[in-house]
């Protein structure tokens, strides 16, 4: 049987990662976003840094240089960028956008939850708890599975 985390490798191998965030980017990563990322995001940042995969874009931590011209989003860059346009979503510090659909909706990283990783759909009439698991989220929005209530 395969996990989720398995089945997220072999979706990437369909798409692009950006790369290995080392341990004390993410440590920065942290310090100035003023969270602790859960433990599941950690581990994706560590292996993947950002991905790209068909129509799912989860952000990450991209070196600078290999990232020029932008290809992936920076979650630094991007949760600094919509806190400052006080997005719906942001005034929450402890979540933060990992994702968007395109249509307006962001996708949050609850920080407040260390030991798992609870993804918030935030966007016009939508305020809701998606996934308690970044791979099983990103399965789900690949497929269209996503459901709002």
């Amino acid at each position: 049987m395969t996990s989720t985390k398995e089945a997220f490798q072999l979706m990437c191998q369909n798409g692009m990662a950006a790369g290995a965030a080392s341990a004390v980017n993410i440590a920065k990563a942290e310090a100035e976003l003023g969270v602790l990322f859960p433990a599941q995001y950690k581990e994706f940042l560590a292996e993947f840094g950002a991905v790209l995969v068909e129509s799912l874009e989860i952000y990450g931590l991209v070196d600078p240089v290999i990232n020029e011209p932008p290809m992936w989003v920076d979650v630094v860059d991007v949760t600094k960028k919509l806190r400052g346009w006080e997005q719906a979503g942001t005034e929450r510090k402890h979540l933060l956008p990992i994702s968007d659909d395109g249509t307006g909706v962001y996708f949050f990283l609850n920080t407040a939850h260390f030991n798992n990783a609870e993804i918030w759909g935030i966007g016009p009439g939508i305020d809701e708890v998606v996934a308690n698991c970044l791979y099983q989220f990103a399965a789900d929005h690949l497929a269209g599975n996503l459901s709002f209530q």
